[in-house]
């Protein structure tokens, strides 16, 4: 699963699981 692509829907059910993937300034 590339987590690079996945869709807003599928980050709001993981992202409280992966936090700083998508917010990481870094990234």
């Amino acid at each position: 699963m590339d987590r690079d692509i996945l869709t807003d829907a599928q980050w709001a059910k993981i992202e409280p699981h992966c936090l700083g993937k998508r917010t990481d300034p870094g990234r």
